[in-house]
C-alpha cells in the first residue's frame, strides 16, 4: 500500500506546484484588474475636477467680454457638439495656476484624453454636463 503512494508522490507534488502557480497567476490578474479600475476611477475624478475649474474660469472670462444675451447665445452654440479640450491643453491652461498634480495621468495619452463640456440652459456658470474620453494604459 505504501509502495503505491510513493509511486504517486511525484504526481501529487507536480499537481500541487501547478495549483500554486495557477492560483498565483489568477491572483496577479485579479490584483491588476482591481488596480486598473481604481486608477481609471481616480483619473476620471481628477479630469472632472480639472474640467470644472477650466470651464468655470472660461465662463468668467467670457462673462467679462460679453453681455448676458451674447453669452447665452455663445454658450448655446456649444450645447450640441460640446466644448472639447484635451488633457494637454487643459494642463497648459491650469499650469499657470501651479496648483495641480497630474501624476494620475502618467499612463494617459495627453492628446487623446479629452473632456467634452456641454453648456445647458439657462447657461449659468454651473449649468453644464460633461463626458470624458480616457485614452490610458491602466
Amino acid at each position: 500500500m505504501f509502495k503505491k503512494l510513493n509511486e504517486k508522490k511525484p504526481l501529487v507534488i507536480a499537481a500541487s506546484i501547478l495549483l500554486v502557480v495557477l492560483l498565483g497567476f489568477v491572483g496577479f490578474l485579479v490584483f491588476n484588474k482591481i488596480n486598473a479600475s481604481v486608477s481609471k476611477s481616480k483619473a476620471e475624478d481628477k479630469l472632472s475636477e480639472l474640467s470644472d475649474k477650466f470651464y468655470e474660469h472660461y465662463y468668467d472670462t467670457k462673462k467679462e467680454e460679453l453681455s448676458d444675451e451674447e453669452l447665452k447665445k455663445f454658450l448655446s452654440g456649444y450645447s450640441k457638439d460640446g466644448l472639447i479640450i484635451n488633457l494637454e491643453n487643459l494642463q497648459l491652461f491650469l499650469d499657470s495656476y501651479n496648483i495641480e498634480d497630474y501624476s494620475v495621468f502618467d499612463k494617459c495619452d495627453k492628446s487623446g484624453t479629452k473632456v467634452m463640456i456641454f453648456p445647458v440652459d439657462p447657461y449659468g456658470k454651473k449649468d453644464y454636463k460633461k463626458s470624458f474620453t480616457l485614452n490610458c494604459n491602466f
